[in-house]
């Protein structure tokens, strides 16, 4: 069977080669011009040079490039494909999905380059003619090149559009800023709020100073009415006629506190002038310092004693006190009016933060808006010298630009020749394949009996990893075991009531036929069962029995039908006691058709005279007619069918012709069986049999 499919592989292959060289006589040349572009190379510098606006950013990402993946992916869009034809070679638009089917875009590849972030493109143009290939690839990097430079200017248009609305929106928030903080400055009368700040300090520090003096000197006079309200106290109202005089106790401290006014205002004259209201504080406690310094030194003594007058140190006292106190309530009047305006001075003080931070906020308004009056100018210049400068954006490496071989790259002879022949092949080798599965097959023994109306004695299912040596040479060796379904067979056949002298021969059908393991799976049972049984080798396709019984050295079948010879001298004993063996014989290539039906009959008496059955293994009966040589001599005709290799219609065909060569009876063997389904087919009987 593999011949056939061989046979049918071989002629479709050859009519594969015919038609790839069909296809390169008949189709145009095609030429291919490439041109390489550097892509990539100034997309940072093809972007903003300075900061925009994100809303300016995303106007102008919409149709800027996106990377070197994109960029291919439009070199190869039909949009650019489409514009290089009509510019460079109208007369390929008729035809242009035809030529766009053939462009492609690779990424020209080093080996250390990743294929995602290759930058450089390798655009490839195909064209019936030389010069129009080499056309329109220098005219897809100008197609590329104008589609891009269209999509910026559009991207770039549309940012100045959104500029000019946002410069007159931030024009208008900017006069509008300007005008508020113009208008609180005049409201608040604040030329300069940091001189206004320093001069409201300095004042609130004088009426500081003013009443830290007017306290000293209020502690002062407290400290002289305590002191005069003590010598009150001890002084008598009256004084006798001797007397005495005492230095008033009151001289001593004035005369301290006029020294230490005095330090304070040499101090203080190296910071201020004289008209400074800190200035005028303490020299106005000086000089009253200094005038009741000379009041208490007009009566420096604290008088004398007399026994029949009034002490007039009491009444220099009395008066004194009376001349503190009348102080002591002028001071207390001016510190309570100084501490109010003290008061409304930090009021004052106090709400000028809040009028800073109100002009602080107001001046930070006029800033931003100026600033981003400003920003949006300087984008706005820059994106009109950009519209009116442009960017170039295909970069053609190379001084010749696109180029292209003299000869044509398509069609190819050989490879079209190539792919025909395998294509061929393939084609073939499937059709034979499939042809071959569309034909029924016989699967079981009921089956095969009900398509044929014949008899299945027996069944062989399929051996894995076993020849049909290796099947025959188990039963030469002691031990050897025989499939149940055969020993099933001999013991229904002795049952039937052969008797001496009868002969059953084992055919096939078809290449795949072999009748060899069933006559030796036959002959060996009835030897088993007590029946003296010759088993013939006349399968001279293979040989199967006489190289399993290892007799290939041996005279036999062949040597008694050419030489004339008695074929019962040449049998072989056998490891089993009622089993010999007549093998093929050393001339093998002896025709047994030839020999002619006195010889085989001559041949089969000779047997009979040696054993009770005679099997015979012999060659398919399709393939040679060794079968129809023997049929009208034998009693029995087994003939083995193939559920694996033979179709039920070929079934017939060899029964008609063993029929017509005198087959007396016809019975079926079926061989490759599975191991389910069939008598005498379970896995333990057939590993003891192998």
């Amino acid at each position: 069977m593999y011949k056939v499919h061989v046979r049918r592989t071989i002629i479709f292959a050859v009519l594969g080669l015919l038609v790839g060289l069909a296809v390169v006589f008949f189709s145009k040349p095609i030429y291919e011009a490439r041109v390489e572009m550097l892509l990539g190379s100034n997309f940072s510098g093809r972007g903003p040079s300075m900061m925009f606006d994100e809303e300016v950013k995303k106007i102008m990402d919409r149709n800027a490039p996106q990377g070197v993946q994109t960029e291919r992916q439009l070199l190869n869009s039909e949009t650019v494909f489409y514009q290089a034809l009509a510019a460079e070679a109208p007369n390929m638009l008729e035809d242009w999905e035809k030529f766009y089917l053939m462009y492609n875009v690779i990424t020209a590849r080093t080996p250390n380059q990743d294929e995602q972030g290759a930058g450089v493109a390798q655009v490839r143009v195909r064209a019936y003619d030389r010069q129009d290939a080499i056309d329109v690839a220098n005219g897809v990097a100008e197609a590329y090149d104008a589609t891009r430079q269209k999509a910026s200017k559009d991207s770039i248009a549309q940012a100045i559009e959104y500029l000019q609305t946002q410069i007159k929106a931030t024009e208008l928030d900017l006069n509008a800023s300007e005008a508020e903080y113009e208008a609180y400055k005049k409201d608040q009368g604040i030329a300069d709020l940091t001189r206004r700040m320093t001069t409201e300090e300095d004042r609130r520090s004088d009426y500081e100073g003013a009443i830290q003096a007017a306290k000293a000197e209020l502690e002062g006079l407290d400290e002289i009415i305590l002191e005069v309200t003590k010598l009150m106290a001890q002084t008598p109202p009256t004084i006798t006629d001797s007397s005495s005089e005492v230095r008033h106790p009151m001289i001593d401290r004035l005369e301290n506190e006029v020294q230490s006014l005095e330090a304070q205002k040499a101090t203080m004259l190296e910071l201020y002038t004289e008209s400074n209201p800190k200035m005028k504080l303490i020299i106005e406690a000086l000089e009253n310092a200094k005038s009741r310094l000379a009041l208490v030194r007009a009566n420096p003594t604290a008088g004398g004693y007399s026994s029949d007058r009034r002490n007039p140190v009491l009444s220099q006292l009395e008066t004194t006190l009376a001349g503190s106190k009348t102080r002591r309530s002028e001071l207390l009047g001016k510190l309570d009016a100084l501490q109010s305006t003290l008061d409304l001075q930090v009021i004052k003080l106090a709400s000028t933060p809040e009028m800073e931070i109100d002009l602080t906020q107001l001046q930070r308004d006029r800033i931003i808006y100026d600033e981003k009056y400003r920003r949006l100018k300087s984008q706005l210049e820059e994106l009109l010298n950009r519209r009116e400068t442009g960017t170039p954006y295909a970069v053609v490496l190379g001084e010749l630009g696109a180029t292209a071989s003299e000869q044509p790259v398509a069609p190819e002879p050989v490879k079209l020749s190539f792919i025909g022949f395998i294509a061929g092949a393939c084609i073939g080798l499937v059709f034979s394949f499939a042809l071959e599965s569309l034909r029924p097959r016989v699967y079981t023994s009921g089956q095969l009996a009900d398509l044929t109306g014949l008899p299945v004695v027996a069944s062989i299912p399929s051996l894995p990893g076993l020849t049909r040596t290796k099947a025959v040479e188990s039963l030469a060796k002691p031990g050897g075991r025989v499939m149940e379904s055969f020993r099933n067979m001999a013991y229904t056949y002795l049952a039937s009531g052969a008797g001496g002298g009868q002969t059953v021969m084992f055919t096939g059908i078809g290449a795949a036929g072999s009748s060899s393991i069933g006559a030796a799976q036959f002959a060996v049972a009835l030897a088993q069962a007590g029946t003296k049984v010759v088993l013939v080798d006349a399968e001279r396709t293979r040989q199967v029995i006489t190289n399993g019984f290892d007799a290939t050295d041996k005279k036999g079948l062949t040597n008694a039908l050419r030489d004339r010879m008695d074929a019962s001298e040449m049998l072989l004993d056998t490891v089993h006691d009622n089993l010999r063996l007549l093998p093929i014989g050393t001339v093998p290539e002896a025709l047994i058709s030839e020999a002619g039906p006195d010889r085989v009959e001559s041949i089969l008496a000779s047997l009979r005279q040696r054993a009770q059955i005679i099997v015979i293994a012999i060659a398919p009966t399709d393939i040679v007619a060794d079968a129809a040589a023997f049929a009208a001599k034998v009693d029995e005709v087994c003939l083995s069918v193939s559920a694996r290799s033979n179709e039920y219609g070929s079934v017939p065909i060899a029964y008609d012709i063993l029929d017509k060569a005198g087959a007396k009876s016809i019975k079926l063997i079926l061989t490759d069986t599975g191991r389910d389904g069939e008598p005498f087919s379970s896995p333990t009987s057939i590993q003891r049999a192998v």
